[in-house]
């Protein structure tokens, strides 16, 4: 009796990755499209592989990344770690044609693979911010997703809020005019958008604008001088976008979409302001929402004085009410 024996063998193919001087890789937009390492089929980074893939994104554009990971023994660190030009990171064990979009100035892919057998591919493709209308018909050309161009602006970053996120942002103004843009969206049983600058330190000024006015950046919230800002902070801004512009000098400023950090009155003698999410714009919905908590742990009362500088009413449609808790608790209501 013959006996035939049917077996394969399995052998991990290692891709022939260029080299990574000094632990980086930097790759610009003088080439429409790179692929990193190669087209084809997916092939295996040698173990202890670390590399940096630095992408430069110059202003009026922004980079496509198409991104491939497959690992065999992913462990608990990911292999793959994009990060955004505001320093927000996401790791990656697998993906498969998953895309991430980068704008000035651009940001990075950190590669670890340890002894993950990793498959690693990404395809980076530049392109032109396209603008929405004629762009000489405005000061300021208005691009879609809220991203806005001109020569004006030396510095343009965009910060898309994750739930509940404080972080600190570099502004350089020092040549021109540094823009922050910002969107923030609504979470379950949160339904009031509340976003807004908890610190800013620095030199220069900073100009607060809300929702509807980014188009011109007219009507400012509040400016502020960085390098003195008291007790004018926190400052709330309501609605899923607002602005700061930066002029004259360098400062970094932390904000943040979290309303415990945002609504919380530090010392005696905080002023502010509460503007509707379309403020600056003839738009007929000026709705808002704002809390303020009284300083903690004080023996002293908290009182806060409420100016109002702009309010008209017409209709039953239009109403404003105040309410006062006291240890989570209503205690009584104005309209």
């Amino acid at each position: 009796m013959k006996i035939f024996l049917l077996f394969s063998l399995a052998f991990l193919v290692y891709a022939e990755v260029p080299d990574c001087p000094n632990g980086y890789l930097k790759f610009d937009h003088t080439k429409t499209r790179v692929v990193f390492p190669s087209d084809g089929n997916l092939q295996i980074f040698p173990d202890n592989y670390v590399c940096q893939l630095q992408i430069t994104v110059p202003l009026g554009y922004f980079a496509t990344l198409t991104i491939d990971v497959e690992s065999a023994n992913p462990g608990n660190s990911a292999p793959v770690k994009v990060i955004d030009q505001t320093n927000q990171a996401e790791d990656i064990f697998r993906a498969t044609a998953e895309r991430f979009y980068l704008v000035s100035q651009g940001g990075s892919i950190n590669l670890s693979t340890g002894d993950s057998k990793t498959q690693f591919r990404v395809i980076i493709e530049w392109k032109q911010l396209l603008f929405l209308g004629d762009p000489t018909a405005t000061v300021i050309n208005f691009v879609a997703n809220l991203y806005e161009l001109t020569q004006q602006f030396t510095e343009i970053q965009a910060l898309v809020y994750p739930k509940d996120w404080t972080g600190e942002l570099s502004m350089d103004a020092s040549k021109g005019k540094s823009l922050v843009q910002t969107w923030a969206q609504a979470y379950q049983r949160e339904p009031a958008i509340i976003q807004g600058v908890l610190n800013i330190n620095g030199n220069g000024s900073l100009a607060v604008y809300a929702n509807l006015s980014l188009p011109i950046l007219v009507n400012p919230i509040a400016t502020y001088d960085a390098s003195n800002t008291g007790n004018q902070l926190p400052q709330q801004v309501y609605g899923p976008a607002s602005s700061y512009l930066l002029t004259g000098g360098k400062s970094k400023i932390t904000l943040s979409n979290d309303k415990n950090k945002l609504e919380q009155t530090k010392n005696f003698g905080r002023t502010g302001y509460f503007a509707s999410q379309n403020f600056g714009t003839p738009d007929r919905i000026q709705d808002f929402e704002f809390g303020l908590t009284g300083v903690a742990n004080s023996t002293t009362r908290t009182i806060f004085h409420l100016d109002f500088i702009t309010m008209y009413f017409k209709g039953d449609e239009d109403y404003l009410t105040i309410a006062v808790f006291e240890d989570g608790a209503q205690v009584t209501e104005r309209n």
